[in-house]
């Protein structure tokens, strides 16, 4: 009986530590190779250098824009230079619906 005990609580053993060698080896995978994981560093790193290079082009272009108002002055009206930057950067705002009407 206690040999049918031995056996019963070994086999529970080897089947416990199978099965928390399993887990470990899934975690240590996703860990690696997951959407998240060491793997996908470097995709995560190229995606940021290029989100700080195209924020630092609208930077520059925010501050193109904004010395060219500071040179139209007290002469031109805010509609008006609204109005150029519409027509030429084709800019909108927020809260603005675009309809596209093809000719």
């Amino acid at each position: 009986m206690q040999s049918l005990r031995h056996v019963a609580r070994r086999t529970g053993s080897v089947i416990l530590t199978a099965a928390l060698a399993a887990i470990t080896g899934l975690c240590l995978w996703q860990m690696m190779m997951g959407e998240n994981g060491l793997m996908s560093l470097g995709e995560v790193r190229a995606e940021h250098a290029l989100l700080r290079q195209e924020a630092a082009r609208l930077a520059a272009e925010r501050e193109k824009l904004e010395h060219r108002v500071e040179l139209m002055g007290e002469r031109a009206e805010p509609d008006y230079a609204e109005e150029l930057v519409r027509r030429r950067l084709g800019l909108v705002r927020e809260d603005e619906i675009i309809v596209r009407l093809d000719d």
